[in-house]
């Protein structure tokens, strides 16, 4: 989806020459694409490329040859979910490796799984936003009437104007407060208002969008929100839709160790590094050596196919949103 449209449209180290060659003419062609409707019906989830078609018969393509060959793009890795209920109506976030690259991992498929539900539960909010958007609705009508907990502020976090069932989050205050009619998050986090400021602000270079959790006053359970950038009709404000509310905290721990197969002290390290805690506090936590811990982050590093500690909390932060 386009920016405009409430989503985003990104690709990396591919030109955008052969972006547009393969709209116009090898797209219909994708061997990739025809495989996974042949085989999966089109459904959702993760998918390695081989699943689809197999590789020698991949090779003897017009479409390999001609398009992915001069791209160097040999394999593939996606998350795919679907947008509408007609076949092939799908979105695809999809990672490509060379001839000579090493192979997508079996964990990384399982990866691309639990990403295609978050996306199109995005997908889904952002199409709504954008449906009333075009009429002309969202600040003046939507917002009276829509059942969901959405809020629009401004740059600063000041609301304008919010749902009942926004109303009814501030009035309890466990996930959200307002703070000289600011919105925050109840826990103090000023993650929320950071977003607010970046997505508000958009433009060229700039996210459009971003999905955060915001935790529970006692911490029971979470909730995730969407900060969409107000559009044409709202510039310089965003909208932050409220997801359904979590029963209780998501499993970080379980997680980690069913997509990356970790042990449960590589697991625990894992969610000390989360908190922010350097080596030498992990060691100290744990009541190990360091040199035990160095050996517990190698191992992790090799399972997570990353090479750095930076590297490695992003993951675990994305990771830990979903």
């Amino acid at each position: 989806m386009r920016p405009q449209d409430g989503g985003f449209f990104h690709v990396h180290n591919i030109p955008i020459e052969a972006v547009e060659r393969y709209s116009a003419h090898y797209q219909h062609l994708d061997l990739w694409t025809l495989g996974h409707h042949a085989r999966y019906g089109g459904q959702a989830g993760g998918f390695l490329g081989d699943m689809f078609i197999a590789t020698r018969d991949l090779e003897r393509s017009e479409f390999y040859a001609d398009h992915l060959r001069p791209q160097d793009m040999h394999k593939l890795c996606t998350a795919v979910t679907l947008v509408g209920p007609t076949k092939g109506s799908y979105v695809s976030f999809a990672m490509f490796r060379g001839r000579n690259a090493k192979e997508f991992t079996e964990h990384e498929r399982r990866l691309g799984e639990h990403i295609a539900p978050h996306i199109q539960r995005a997908l889904l909010i952002a199409a709504r936003l954008h449906s009333a958007q075009r009429v002309g609705r969202v600040d003046k009508e939507m917002l009276d009437v829509a059942s969901a907990a959405i809020f629009l502020v401004d740059a600063s976090g000041t609301l304008l104007k919010y749902t009942p069932a926004a109303e009814r989050l501030l009035q309890e205050g466990t996930y959200l407060r307002a703070r000289a009619n600011r919105l925050q998050a109840a826990t103090g986090s000023e993650l929320l208002r950071d977003v607010i400021g970046e997505v508000s602000k958009s433009a060229a270079g700039r996210p459009y969008s971003r999905i955060l959790p915001l935790g529970h006053t006692r911490g029971a359970g979470r909730v995730h929100v969407l900060v969409v950038g107000g559009g044409m009709h709202n510039p310089k404000c965003a909208f932050v839709v409220v997801g359904a509310v979590s029963a209780r905290p998501l499993d970080f721990a379980q997680r980690l160790a069913q997509v990356y197969r970790l042990t449960p002290a590589e697991t625990r390290l894992c969610e000390l590094l989360h908190q922010g805690r350097t080596i030498e506090e992990a060691s100290e936590f744990l009541k190990v050596k360091r040199s035990t811990v160095l050996s517990q982050l190698k191992s992790i590093f090799f399972k997570t196919d990353l090479n750095r500690q930076s590297a490695l909390t992003r993951l675990l932060i994305d990771l830990a949103a979903l």
